[in-house]
């Protein structure tokens, strides 16, 4: 898809508003595309949009709702936003899930899994550090 290439493009050059743009086209042309919905709320992230990017991941979580590296972020979203139980919830999940053997470990799935353990325990030892 041209507009999922652009996007990336875009994105890596720093042209973060173009990439949400190319982003937005092709959830206008697909709404179910995983992919447009992650990257776009990776991309909001980036820029401070915290809420965007919030809206962006739980629209990608229904559609794959044990996507770790997702959850991760939407984790750290929340957690930003004030939300420190719901956070905590999802980081739990994330933890659950990478219990699993099923689970496809990569970069990201490492990456969240690992950072979702330590935060766990950071929170159960200090309570009031969220």
């Amino acid at each position: 898809m041209i507009f999922m290439t652009r996007a990336g493009i875009r994105s890596h050059l720093r042209d973060k508003l173009g990439a949400i743009e190319d982003y937005s086209q092709i959830l206008r042309m697909n709404p179910s595309f995983f992919d447009a919905y992650w990257f776009r709320a990776t991309t909001r992230y980036e820029l401070g949009e915290l809420r965007g990017a919030l809206e962006d991941s739980n629209q990608a979580l229904l559609i794959d709702p044990d996507h770790v590296p997702v959850l991760w972020m939407r984790s750290n979203l929340l957690l930003a936003l004030g939300s420190q139980r719901e956070s905590k919830n999802d980081l739990q999940k994330v933890v659950e899930l990478c219990k699993q053997e099923e689970i496809s470990r990569g970069l990201y799935n490492d990456t969240a899994c690992n950072a979702a353990e330590s935060m766990l325990m950071i929170q159960q030892q200090f309570p009031n550090a969220f």
